[in-house]
């Protein structure tokens, strides 16, 4: 007979919350200050958005939109911003967005899509440059890790790109490679 499914996801919450507890519990003071600072920051912006109410910060954002749009890099200044909320714990990328496309409307996703695509490659720099050492060390010691790289780096990875075959029926032909059509 299986288990019940709440008895089951209580289980799972049980495991990892005690994980979590029992690696904050071997953090230094700075790292559970750090923790808590950021729970009280989401916890300040919430009690923020219930208190000012959503349709005054919409209408808050649309008056600054339209300011933004008539400076002469308003634009510039979007990207940077979304570049600098890329890195985490940060929050406000959604609202960047709608802030963009108060401004600029359609033509706006442009400028969106330029930021968010510029502040992840960014931020996969910048923590992979940061914690290059850390990765290696974990990569060295983790199996099923090695096991890929191996895999990546053999001349028979070309294989790879044919474990997603089985998918190209669900795609339509448009979507699929020019010498894929000929086959369909």
């Amino acid at each position: 007979m299986a288990a019940h499914p709440a008895r089951e996801l209580l289980g799972i919450v049980k495991y990892y919350g005690g994980l979590a507890l029992a690696r904050y519990r071997k953090l230094h003071l700075f790292g559970k200050l750090l923790i808590w600072l950021v729970i009280l920051f989401y916890i300040c912006i919430g009690i923020f958005v219930v208190i000012v109410t959503p349709a005054r910060i919409a209408q808050f954002l649309y008056d600054k939109a339209k300011l933004l749009a008539a400076t002469r890099l308003g634009w510039l200044g979007i990207i940077a911003a979304m570049v600098c909320i890329s890195f985490p714990p940060l929050i406000g990328h959604t609202t960047l967005v709608t802030l963009c496309g108060f401004a600029y409307g359609m033509e706006g996703f442009f400028i969106a899509l330029a930021g968010s695509v510029l502040g992840s490659a960014v931020v996969f720099s910048v923590l992979r440059l940061l914690f290059r050492e850390r990765i290696r060390a974990w990569s060295a010691q983790n199996e099923k890790w090695q096991a890929l790289e191996s895999v990546v780096a053999s001349p028979a990875s070309h294989l790879l790109e044919h474990a997603n075959d089985r998918f190209q029926p669900l795609l339509p032909p448009f979507v699929l490679p020019r010498e894929r059509k000929a086959f369909l």
